[in-house]
């Protein structure tokens, strides 16, 4: 009797957290993984082409005022001094392409020991992937699909 009053209190608790849960909005529901926290810096970068190549153009906006910023374009790393909360900082980096066509340029910003980033292509469009070559094979009436790289 006593384990029966035990699991129906513990069902009730559940629901009650379950609608807890779910009238409480969607600001865990907007982080794409709640359990892992994020810097509070907004990330924004994108590739723009100038009469002499290519730059990098970035936006990086603080959520709350902080005492440094770092941001890093494609290994060379900028720190910023005392930002303000909600006010980008902004960044202009150019970027040589060399003998290639086209190429991904990592972008990261640093604030209170997290970091996010984002990747900014630069150039050409990256080439269409490669599918593998599947073939069928029929065994004793069975399919067998082989995959070759």
């Amino acid at each position: 009797m006593r384990y029966r009053q035990e699991m129906h209190r513990l069902a009730l608790a559940g629901i009650a957290l379950a609608a807890l849960t779910a009238s409480s909005g969607s600001a865990a529901a907007q982080r794409r993984h709640p359990r892992k926290p994020s810097p509070p810096v907004t990330l924004a970068a994108h590739a723009e082409r100038t009469a002499t190549g290519w730059q990098v153009v970035v936006d990086a906006t603080p959520a709350r005022d902080v005492a440094s910023l770092a941001v890093e374009v494609d290994g060379r790393a900028t720190t910023f001094g005392a930002s303000l909360a909600r006010r980008p900082r902004h960044l202009v980096v150019p970027v040589k392409l060399d003998a290639v066509a086209g190429r991904d340029v990592v972008v990261s910003a640093r604030l209170a020991g997290r970091s996010t980033a984002v990747v900014v292509r630069v150039g050409a469009p990256a080439p269409a992937p490669v599918e593998p070559a599947i073939t069928v094979r029929v065994v004793n009436g069975i399919e067998i699909a082989e995959v070759r790289e």
